[in-house]
């Protein structure tokens, strides 16, 4: 798997509205589905896995 842009903004705890920036900049078509998916409480590293998992999708369907 490979890792995020540099140019991407970091999640920090609760930041889900930076979460939605993050995922629109990098093309995930909904990202409101992921964020949803995402347990109150989750910590940077949730995060950035399920982000990871978005915008490696996103690309696959990019690709189709």
């Amino acid at each position: 798997m490979q890792g995020l842009p540099e140019w991407a903004p970091r999640v920090k705890p609760g930041g889900r509205r930076r979460l939605r920036a993050r995922l629109v900049a990098l093309g995930v078509v909904d990202p409101d589905d992921v964020i949803e998916s995402l347990p109150d409480d989750a910590d940077d590293e949730v995060a950035e896995a399920a982000l990871l998992t978005a915008v490696s999708r996103a690309g696959q369907q990019r690709n189709d």
